[in-house]
């Protein structure tokens, strides 16, 4: 089975096998109103049927910042770089309180829509050991980002890669945004991203 390797400037920061796992995910995202540029978000899964579920987490919420490249590859043959650790042992055994009263899509958008603006927006570059290559940028009504390397048990031999920027009106109706790139990741393949902020 193959493994998940994730670099930040040359420096693997995480590697996980994915044997016995039925999902492995990486995620980098941002908004306009967060305080980094960027963080980078890496964890895995394992769903038995009449079982117990496990979630690890090996990277979370690590901060990128403008010119730092994030490679992702799929390797034959590697086993995991450290332990992943549960959210309790990340949190402790509450790590957010419950709202006495769940909040509406809308109020949650609302309260968004108060945070000051941090920045214009972002500007992507985009590789990929498939050939495709990708500079783009978010539009000016979009709120945020997100690239996902995303690798499942039922198709173990790629992993779906997704580069979208997204509204708050597209968070409001639940709809996808804008896709900047979406393919593949085979055995042995690799992409490489970098984002900086737009007029930086």
């Amino acid at each position: 089975m193959p493994a998940i390797q994730v670099s930040i400037d040359g420096e693997v920061v995480a590697a996980l096998s994915t044997t016995g796992r039925d999902v492995v995910a990486v995620d980098i995202g941002g908004t306009r109103i967060d305080e980094y540029l960027a963080t980078l978000n890496v964890a895995a899964g394992t769903y038995p049927e009449g079982g117990e579920s496990s979630y690890l987490i090996w990277v979370d919420q690590r901060p990128l910042h403008t010119g730092q490249s994030v490679e992702i590859s799929l390797r034959p043959n590697l086993v995991d770089s450290h332990p992943g650790k549960s959210i309790n042992a990340l949190y402790g055994e509450n790590p957010c309180e419950v709202p006495a009263e769940a909040k509406s899509v809308d109020e949650l958008i609302e309260e968004l829509q108060q945070h000051p603006v941090l920045r214009e927006g972002f500007a992507f570059t985009f590789a990929s050991s498939a050939g495709t290559t990708y500079t783009g940028e978010t539009s000016s009504t979009d709120h945020g980002f997100g690239c996902s390397v995303l690798w499942n048990s039922h198709n173990p031999e790629h992993a779906r890669v997704s580069l979208r920027s997204y509204t708050l009106e597209s968070l409001r109706t639940r709809s996808d945004g804008t896709s900047h790139v979406s393919e593949r990741l085979s055995e042995g393949g690799s992409i490489r991203l970098a984002v900086a902020e737009i007029g930086a």
